[in-house]
């Protein structure tokens, strides 16, 4: 086996809008807390090639995924052995659009010329740091860093807080483990290395440029180990770091706590033999579930579009705003805040209007994947995944270590458990409408999302 690392800058140069909170109102950032990377990490062997890029983006969609690939492709005509590129986002919310989200940061253009380039750059230089390597890893307990942010409540309501006031009928499970990576030379130097847990990258809420936890700790860690390291996000759709106050403070502090957990770092499982790993890729397409009428479109937009003019409106609308917007019953949204995601939802209708009355729908693409590098099997996912779904496979697998990784790219947006559906919420309910979808993916999508997952680790073991 051989390995490279590369990396390329892609901050960027002049203030723009920031993707990731709809409260933001779309306003340019006013800051830069700390730099923005696409790490590239090649991992080659006798007949396959693995070139994983990790950005400091909240996700990648499909028009510059679409870009990135062509100019990655140019890579491998000069190759003998044709790289698997696997594109992932550490899903940061406080970096430039790099995916339609509708309100949530507009797509910048100039932006995407940076990371185009840069891409190319980082994989690039990863390939040609191929030297010699093997693989040691390890695994460490983070049982209080993180919580799973839907409470189901006794009165049938699911909101994204972590103490809720009213009593509380159910709380999901969180991810327990940090899965750690490293890369060796010949001389047992590190050459890079891999951090993966699961929680949304959420702490900071500031209008500032930050990588948020996963670049501080790749920082921390590289500082630490003396070698760079990547981060991959895990199945964080429900998850978020425990915070009492989204400050860049609350970050770091974060971040410390962490690195208390991690200090002490042995390495003492080796992933195979040299040459052992393995990689397999598989798409599939999720249909919708029933699509809107015309008539409730109707409605529906002409109401938003009530709001976004007055800050008030019809009861069902307001209500609406009042779930994504996690107001108590009873009580209406901030009038500010109500006009502007009503002007988003107005937004989604005007746009899923003419495919509803067209008939123009397809199905959604997902794309998964899975490596495997020893006893180490990473499944990934272009979907923002609920924890079950990666203790399932994990149960599901568990004479091997399964980590799976949300925001592979091109990111299609939530998809919650099925049980998640029946219960409601953000996730569920509202946001497939900022990731411009038409309607929420049918029934049992999660479940083909695993079984598909499950194929591909059985894929790489049994080659």
């Amino acid at each position: 086996m051989k390995t490279g690392y590369g990396y390329a800058d892609i901050t960027p140069q002049r203030s723009m809008p920031l993707c990731g909170f709809a409260a933001r109102c779309d306003a340019p950032f006013s800051g830069i807390d700390d730099p923005l990377y696409v790490r590239a990490l090649a991992v080659e062997d006798r007949d396959q090639t693995v070139v994983l890029l990790t950005y400091d983006l909240l996700a990648l969609g499909p028009e510059i995924h679409a870009e990135i690939q062509t100019a990655l492709e140019s890579l491998a005509q000069s190759r003998s052995i044709r790289p698997e590129w696997v594109l992932c986002a550490t899903h940061t919310h406080s970096a430039p659009a790099a995916i339609i989200l509708l309100g949530c940061g507009t797509i910048q253009r100039d932006y995407w010329e940076t990371l185009v380039p840069a891409s190319r750059a980082a994989a690039e230089m990863a390939l040609n740091a191929l030297r010699p390597a093997r693989v040691r890893w390890t695994i460490r307990s983070l049982t209080e860093h993180s919580y799973n942010r839907r409470h189901v409540l006794t009165d049938g309501r699911v909101v994204m807080t972590r103490r809720p006031d009213t009593p509380v009928r159910k709380t999901g499970p969180i991810w327990e483990r940090m899965l750690m990576v490293r890369f060796d030379d010949d001389h047992d130097r590190g050459i890079a290395g891999i951090a993966s847990w699961a929680a949304h990258p959420v702490t900071v809420g500031s209008a500032n440029v930050t990588a948020d936890f996963p670049g501080e700790l790749c920082r921390r860690l590289a500082v630490q180990h003396g070698f760079p390291f990547l981060y991959l996000q895990g199945a964080c759709g429900n998850l978020n770091p425990v915070f009492e106050e989204m400050t860049r403070s609350q970050m770091l502090k974060n971040v410390d706590s962490i690195l208390d957990e991690i200090t002490d770092v042995s390495w003492p499982h080796a992933a195979g033999q040299a040459g052992e790993h393995r990689f397999s890729r598989q798409s599939l397409e999720l249909a919708y579930g029933p699509l809107p009428t015309p008539q409730a479109l109707h409605s529906m937009c002409a109401g938003m579009e009530q709001v976004a003019q007055t800050g008030d409106g019809p009861d069902p609308i307001m209500k609406t705003l009042a779930d994504i917007l996690n107001v108590p019953p009873g009580q209406r949204p901030e009038p500010g805040m109500a006009r502007h995601i009503a002007g988003i939802l107005q937004h989604w209708c005007e746009l899923t209007q003419p495919l509803v009355a067209q008939n123009a729908i397809a199905p959604c693409r997902l794309e998964t994947a899975a490596w495997q590098i020893g006893e180490v099997i990473f499944a990934f996912a272009a979907a923002e995944l609920f924890v079950e779904t990666a203790i399932a496979l994990q149960h599901e697998f568990a004479e091997q270590v399964v980590n799976t990784v949300s925001c592979l790219s091109p990111l299609v947006g939530y998809l919650p458990t099925a049980e998640a559906m029946a219960e409601g919420g953000y996730e569920a309910v509202y946001a497939y409408r900022f990731y411009n979808h038409p309607a929420p993916f049918a029934a049992g999508s999660e479940a083909a999302l695993r079984g598909t997952m499950a194929n591909l680790i059985q894929n790489v073991m049994q080659r």
